[in-house]
């Protein structure tokens, strides 16, 4: 099975790559929300074998405006700073 990449489109930020997912993956992720936070990454030790030396994609449901905040962060235009807990006297 593979992933096909899309072509990049003159509005694209360039660098972006755009893989379309199989149906069960976007089943998966469809049921989970409509914006995710993805980092894609070697799988690990803890992988299934047939997994090993694949990347794998970490997905986290996150609202639009979390998603348009990261972005802006990860293109450099906005910075991200720790918030802070107030201390309890």
């Amino acid at each position: 099975m593979t992933s096909p990449v899309l072509p990049p489109h003159p509005l694209d930020r360039p660098g972006v790559i755009k893989i379309v997912l199989s149906e069960a993956a976007t089943v998966a992720l469809g049921a989970a929300g409509p914006h995710h936070l993805v980092v894609a990454t070697m799988a690990d030790a803890t992988a299934p074998e047939h997994a090993r030396g694949r990347m794998v994609l970490l997905c986290l449901p996150i609202s639009k405006q979390a998603a348009d905040d990261a972005y802006r962060v990860a293109t450099g235009t906005h910075r991200a700073a720790k918030i802070r807990t107030p201390k309890v006297s």
